[in-house]
């Protein structure tokens, strides 16, 4: 039978007699496998020199040795302990790595048949492996899998027979951004703010979780910022304990910021086809209810809100905890209905650029957002960075679409909430504020059309 040309860098072009020249050590388990490796190859079509069947009598093992390493095409080296141990296995596979070292024609095929790694120079070529147990029990998979790695180690590549199918679309969740209800254990929903009693539980736990996280150093950043952190979760939990102290806006600007980050896990369940009014209500919801529901509140702190936020919004807090001071009961529903009576884009506005600046309420937000979500927010960018930082970080804990659809469902969200608030943050109506006059006039705000408003809308109630 006539052999291919094969080129050898020693000897230049020769015919080789065989496809394949088999070493393997002295055990007779190493036997078994190069011979049932040899019947496979050959039942393919494959010329295979195998001492146990071609060392007859009369022949020279040297001499055969010889002409498999000269001649014998691709050398399969039937890697196990006693094929390493070998010396004679070892000569052979080194004079064959010798004339091929750059593994470009492949000489040397190694086919593990012991599940354990192995080191030196055979270690650098891909092996076939046949010692998963799978592959062991199973004679017909094992042959396909031996076939297959040969047919490539010939021709340089594994290029599938038929048309690779595109991949389906596969959605992974991410880990759900932890709301009050599943972090307490309580069983609030996530759709609305945490009263107080659940508000001052949450800033305790998050509090805890954050030192406890500092001292495993999985919180980045200086010791100076975490005692800056430390400081302002100290301080609203004060503040919500009754017993406010510090500035009054400093106080006002912690409350808000722990109502914007409760505010984000129910932001990251929201569709896709949310009205971007609805988010900015709900924003403006979750912020302020902190305040309705606070014990205690500084000294001229509804001029301090005006000014963080807007006098309509900080009308619309005063006359509603005026109202709960009366011995009305306000719920939330109630608030929301109130809520969707009032301008909020300008106060929303206002809020959000506040609790970005460094100078003003950037340092509550940061030490509440570290805390309660993990995901720090930019400081001094502007508002619009601030709307997009929460979609983002609403998205990235939600149990919404992982990656991509993440990025692009909070690219939505944030893009229609931007562009609703500054289509409104000037003009009449829920979203307008420069022609809404919230205290009537009269400079007192018990008289102001909100305060009539809360009057007349829990006449109606109650």
């Amino acid at each position: 039978m006539l052999g291919r040309v094969q080129y050898h860098p020693d000897a230049g072009p020769q015919l080789t007699r065989w496809d394949f020249f088999l070493s393997y050590g002295g055990s007779s388990i190493d036997q078994r496998w190069a011979e049932w490796i040899a019947w496979v190859l050959e039942e393919a079509g494959y010329r295979v020199l195998v001492p146990a069947w071609d060392e007859v009598p009369g022949t020279s093992w040297a001499g055969l040795a010889d002409e498999g390493v000269r001649r014998g095409g691709h050398l399969i080296a039937v890697l196990s302990s006693t094929f390493l141990e070998s010396e004679h296995a070892t000569a052979i596979w080194r004079a064959v790595w010798a004339s091929d070292q750059l593994s470009s024609a492949r000489r040397i095929i190694p086919v593990r048949v012991e599940p354990r790694a192995f080191s030196g120079l055979l270690a650098d070529r891909v092996a076939i492996d046949l010692t998963a147990p799978a592959r062991r029990s199973d004679e017909a998979q094992a042959g396909k899998l031996l076939l297959a790695g040969v047919e490539a180690a010939r021709t340089g590549r594994n290029r599938p027979t038929a048309l690779v199918p595109m991949p389906e679309r596969t959605v992974r969740r991410r880990p759900r951004l932890p709301t009050i209800s599943s972090l307490l254990g309580t069983g609030r929903s996530s759709g609305e703010p945490p009263d107080l009693l659940t508000q001052r539980r949450w800033v305790a736990k998050i509090t805890a979780d954050y030192e406890q996280a500092v001292a495993a150093k999985e919180i980045p950043g200086d010791r100076k910022q975490r005692r800056q952190d430390h400081r302002e979760l100290e301080q609203l939990a004060r503040t919500l304990d009754g017993s406010p102290d510090g500035a009054g806006k400093k106080v006002l600007r912690g409350l808000l910021a722990s109502g914007v980050v409760t505010y984000c896990p129910h932001l990251g369940e929201l569709p896709d086809d949310s009205l971007p009014e609805q988010v900015g209500l709900d924003l403006a919801y979750f912020a302020l209810w902190p305040l309705i529901t606070a014990r205690k509140l500084p000294k001229d702190w509804a001029d301090d809100l005006a000014e963080i936020s807007s006098p309509s919004l900080a009308s619309l807090v005063e006359a509603v905890r005026s109202a709960t001071a009366r011995g009305v009961k306000i719920g939330t529903d109630d608030f929301q209905r109130l809520l969707a009576q009032t301008p909020v884009a300008f106060g929303i506005l206002n809020m959000l650029q506040d609790l970005n600046d460094p100078a003003r309420g950037a340092a509550a937000l940061l030490a509440v957002a570290k805390a309660g979500s993990r995901s720090e927010p930019p400081r001094g960018a502007g508002a619009k960075i601030m709307v997009t930082w929460l979609a983002l970080a609403a998205s990235a804990g939600a149990a919404g679409p992982f990656g991509v659809d993440a990025e692009r469902h909070a690219s939505g969200l944030a893009d229609g909430l931007w562009d609703w608030l500054t289509d409104h943050h000037s003009g009449a109506g829920y979203g307008g504020s420069s022609e809404f006059d919230p205290f009537g006039g009269s400079g007192d705000r018990h008289t102001s059309a909100l305060d009539q408003l809360v009057e007349g809308l829990f006449h109606d109630i109650f």
